[in-house]
């Protein structure tokens, strides 16, 4: 019997202090969650705050967008009646340039005024104004042509590789439109998005010769155009329309290759003639920037005057002439 009690009290020695560590780790465990409900239940209350002033900020932003958005589309349909403004936009999409007529026209402005109020204040005349505010003139169109020179050049890499792609799905049995719609669905940018718009003016119900036509409109290539060209007349006498891409395909690989090669030849030519082009007006204005006083008999006399104006015109005649050098045709 003595045995059997003490076999029993040692079970619920061991089940009391079993008993005593689960009641220990559970308030150990409710103690350490309690702060973190805590922290939790403070910071909901600043997060739900700034959710929403983050929404009414939004919302304000949202209505001044649309103010903006009135007033630039109300200007765009007086500006848009303008043959030269309609030209310009053609420009932008030639660019690929997602910008309205109005806010070009507020760059133009800002990079024309700034720049010469900066200079009528540094010179403290008229002419400073005009040196620095006539650059302003000039770097908007060298920007939108540079974009389009550059968009270009993308294109033509990209156009071996498409026309490829619809030879062979010429070969393969599609017709001529679903193999642009390959090169819409799996070529990169910016050929994919040309040819996705040819295809949505041509399901618009626009011809198929209208729509490559607005194409090399947009894309002033040779390259595309030597297409484009191929294409309209094989839809209007027939023949194998996948030979002749194979052959264009040839052609522009072996332009491609001259091209790098007469690139390589007449680099030092073109540099040249951007240093000889560049050199003269940025030392013009380092001098009068320096001492103005030297330069005035240059501006204010009429002895000066005719020979900036023919140093002006020679300097032109040059530039064109280097240009031509260099700009071999292939």
């Amino acid at each position: 019997m003595g045995g059997g009690d003490r076999k029993m009290s040692l079970f619920i020695v061991l089940g009391i202090v079993f008993g005593a560590v689960v009641l220990l780790g559970w308030g150990i465990s409710a103690s350490l969650s309690k702060p973190r409900e805590t922290v939790k239940t403070r910071l909901k209350d600043y997060i739900d705050q700034t959710a929403k002033a983050d929404i009414a900020h939004l919302r304000a932003e949202t209505q001044e967008a649309k103010k903006k958005e009135k007033i630039f589309a109300g200007i765009d349909k007086v500006l848009e009646r303008r043959t030269f403004v309609q030209k310009m936009i053609l420009e932008f999409q030639k660019a690929d340039l997602k910008i309205r007529y109005t806010e070009y026209l507020g760059i133009y402005l800002a990079l024309t005024i700034v720049p010469g109020v900066v200079g009528y204040a540094i010179t403290g005349n008229i002419t400073g104004f005009f040196m620095l505010a006539i650059p302003g003139l000039v770097v908007p169109r060298f920007y939108v042509r540079f974009r389009q020179m550059q968009r270009v050049r993308h294109i033509d890499n990209q156009l071996v590789d498409a026309l490829m792609l619809i030879s062979n799905s010429l070969k393969s049995g599609y017709s001529f439109m679903q193999g642009m719609e390959l090169v819409a669905e799996e070529s990169p940018k910016p050929i994919c998005s040309e040819f996705k718009r040819v295809l949505m003016e041509t399901n618009l119900g626009m011809p198929m010769d209208d729509a490559l036509d607005n194409l090399t409109e947009r894309v002033p290539s040779e390259d595309l155009g030597l297409v484009v060209t191929a294409v309209k007349i094989q839809r209007t006498i027939g023949g194998n329309l996948s030979e002749i891409l194979d052959r264009i395909v040839h052609t522009i690989r072996e332009r491609v290759r001259i091209k790098g090669e007469i690139s390589t030849l007449t680099a030092q030519g073109k540099l040249q003639g951007i240093i000889l082009t560049l050199l003269p007006p940025a030392l013009t204005v380092g001098i009068y920037m320096m001492d103005p006083e030297f330069m005035k008999p240059l501006f204010f006399t009429m002895m000066g005057k005719l020979m900036l104006g023919v140093a002006i015109v020679l300097q032109i005649f040059g530039a064109i002439m280097i240009r031509k050098i260099v700009d071999i045709k292939v």
